[in-house]
């Protein structure tokens, strides 16, 4: 692999050896390195110039780095990017003594002949500028250390391409131009990956796919309590290894177990909300290896109520409030708000329904405190609300006709 010194250590070598080669064809000629518009420096009065068109990312030899980092975002690899540099040769000289074309011709017959820049050649040209220099740029360069050699092969470019190229060198007219392309530079990091420990042995097994698939999940839609279970319903869903959860807690298996419906105790300390139930077995390869997963289905958990209290301070209204207790987790980044209608008509102008917003908490621990300094004397049926999941009213079912069955419950009163 090479470092940041790796395209201008290229442009170096190719200017080097081209400059060997033309002064031995052509009398006088040499080899330069700057803009074709001689912007940053001077063109050759014969000679050719070299100059780095474009470089280029390419998936030529696909992801040679991947994966590079662990899926805890450590360094395992060291990164590596692979270009294709576009050098753009022009050639120059007296035309009356056709010294562009003579240029051309031996800088070309040369590329065709050694298409390759050997390791060699790369690390004889570093060692000669060094030996003149000792801080040469050219110091702590690496591309000769570089696992593939650099090619050089013709790349064609159209009349349009070129006229288009030129066009970006302002009032500078066309020169006589070669264009070829060097593959590859591949570029790494310094950065220091992971080794891991030789492998001292293997022990092969054959890992089935998950044949574990959960079809449904009865009941859907359940409030909070330390005896709350839901029945899975599918397929192969028992099994010594295999472990339920409920997000990421794992929920308790009761009694009666079968491969076609198992019945699982939410765990303590769920959050209300919607919850992704699913089977994992563990993998025979042990702890650390990724095991099979069934599908995942959803629960909706319910919030419920463990206690509701108003408090009130007959001398500052302001500081009413209602105390909630929960019975599931509210976590302090979720949305929770305290619903409450009458269950009698209200004073005339005065509301049918509130909706309180939670004041903040410290920790999940702590109880609910809404603000209640507003709401009008009465009795209120009241809904908990977190992330627009609300706890379960109760009905009086005395009436035989649901549609005439109100609501009854569960209710708060406000002195």
């Amino acid at each position: 692999m090479s470092n940041q010194l790796a395209f201008a250590t290229l442009t170096y070598v190719l200017q080097r050896q081209l400059n060997r080669v033309v002064a031995a064809d052509v009398s006088g000629a040499t080899a330069t390195a700057v803009r074709p518009d001689g912007g940053d420096g001077s063109l050759p009065g014969v000679g050719v110039n070299v100059f780095l068109l474009q470089a280029n990312p390419t998936g030529e030899l696909g992801n040679p780095d991947l994966p590079t980092r662990s899926s805890g975002r450590e360094l395992v690899g060291r990164p590596t990017a692979v270009y294709e540099l576009i050098y753009l040769l022009t050639f120059h000289g007296t035309e009356s003594r056709l010294e562009p074309q003579r240029v051309q011709a031996s800088a070309l017959r040369y590329l065709h002949s050694e298409p390759c820049l050997s390791k060699k050649t790369i690390r004889d040209q570093i060692t000669a500028a060094l030996a003149g220099d000792a801080n040469h740029w050219l110091k702590g360069s690496n591309l000769a250390d570089q696992v593939s050699t650099v090619k050089i092969t013709p790349y064609k470019l159209s009349l349009e391409d070129l006229s288009k190229i030129w066009s970006v060198f302002f009032q500078t007219n066309y020169i006589l131009t070669s264009t070829f392309r060097a593959t590859y530079v591949l570029l790494d990091t310094e950065d220091a990956g992971q080794a891991s420990l030789p492998v001292r042995g293997r022990s092969p097994f054959a890992i089935p796919f998950s044949d574990t698939v959960i079809e449904a999940v009865e009941p859907n839609r359940i409030e909070f309590s330390a005896s709350a279970n839901v029945t899975l319903r599918g397929q192969a869903l028992i099994g010594a290894q295999k472990r339920y959860l409920v997000d990421d807690l794992e929920a308790t298996l009761q009694p009666n177990a079968s491969a076609e419906a198992v019945t699982i105790r939410i765990p303590a300390g769920s959050r209300a909300g919607v919850k992704r139930i699913r089977v994992v077995e563990q993998s025979p390869l042990g702890a650390g290896h990724r095991g099979t997963e069934s599908n995942v289905v959803p629960l909706l958990l319910l919030p419920s109520v463990q206690t509701i209290t108003y408090l009130a301070d007959p001398s500052v209204k302001k500081d009413h409030t209602i105390r909630v207790v929960p019975r599931v987790t509210v976590g302090i980044g979720q949305r929770a708000a305290l619903l409450l209608n009458r269950t009698t008509p209200p004073a005339a102008g005065k509301p049918w329904s509130y909706a309180l917003a939670v004041r903040p908490r410290n920790a999940e621990a702590d109880p609910l405190i809404f603000a209640a300094r507003d709401v009008e004397p009465g009795t209120y049926l009241y809904r908990l609300r977190v992330d627009d999941l609300d706890s379960e009213l109760t009905v009086d079912t005395s009436n035989p006709d649901p549609m005439q069955q109100p609501y009854d419950g569960p209710t708060v009163v406000v002195p």
